[in-house]
């Protein structure tokens, strides 16, 4: 059975693979999270999303990332805590990611 860090590392892993480790990292300092949330049904829900096209922002301005940030790039999963499978709930990769 997966403690809860450990099956939201699997997930956040897996969510990163399935959008391409090289287009993650090449957004990784500005325009991209990653996350596990909550334990329920014996899962662990993560999420990994990438915005290649930010909006402008000035120094007045607040950013805040929320889960109603529609990334255009997206994966989430559930991670079973038991059998330590992998459902994918959501996925919207680029073309190019495997």
């Amino acid at each position: 059975m997966l403690s809860f860090e450990e099956a939201k590392k699997i997930g956040i892993d897996a969510c990163i693979k399935k959008l391409g480790i090289s287009f993650v990292k090449q957004y990784s300092d500005s325009f991209c999270t990653a996350y596990g949330w909550g334990e329920k049904d014996n899962t662990v829900f993560c999420f990994a999303g990438v915005d290649d096209n930010p909006e402008e922002i000035t120094d007045t301005e607040e950013l805040i990332l929320t889960g109603n940030h529609n990334f255009p790039y997206r994966v989430s999963c559930n991670v079973n805590i038991i059998n330590n499978s992998i459902t994918y709930v959501e996925c919207i990769v680029p073309i190019y990611s495997s």
